[in-house]
């Protein structure tokens, strides 16, 4: 734990305004998952028919949902994993297939939950810092220094 440092959030723009002596209404934020356009108006009218609900929790196994899915994609509903965002199915993921003791090779410009899920797993986390034209290198990972072979 002591390891983990503090999610660092994007700067807001007005505070990237006044940095760099520009306009705010000419900036485009991509950085932070934030939407220039802001939400569409489906959105807005979904948000606004959910409101009467808000007090009630919601299906947490996401059944109408699934089965949504399942009949467009034309899969089984046991086939699908709702989480909340992608962390939470990266955490899935990795709660499956990571175990203590393992080795797991993270790139230095991976998103940065790769790196905090992994070391809540596993003991040894391997940057692969070999990034060329913001392509990563597999090369430099499979010649990396491995303790345990």
């Amino acid at each position: 734990m002591q390891g983990l440092k503090p999610y660092q959030p994007g700067k807001p723009i007005d505070e990237l305004a006044r940095e760099f002596n520009l306009n705010p209404k000419d900036i485009i934020k991509l950085a932070s998952n934030e939407n220039p356009m802001g939400p569409s108006q489906k959105a807005l009218d979904a948000i606004k028919e959910g409101l009467a609900d808000l007090t009630r929790y919601p299906d947490g196994n996401g059944f109408e949902l699934k089965t949504t899915l399942s009949d467009k994609l034309r899969v089984k509903t046991g086939q699908i994993t709702l989480g909340n965002g992608s962390s939470d199915i990266l955490e899935f993921i990795v709660k499956c297939f990571v175990s203590e003791g393992d080795e797991v090779i993270v790139s230095q410009h991976a998103f940065a939950i790769y790196g905090l899920l992994t070391n809540t797993v596993c003991s040894q986390k391997w940057p692969a810092a070999t990034v060329c034209r913001f392509q990563l290198k597999t090369g430099g990972m499979t010649s990396m220094p491995w303790p345990r072979q």
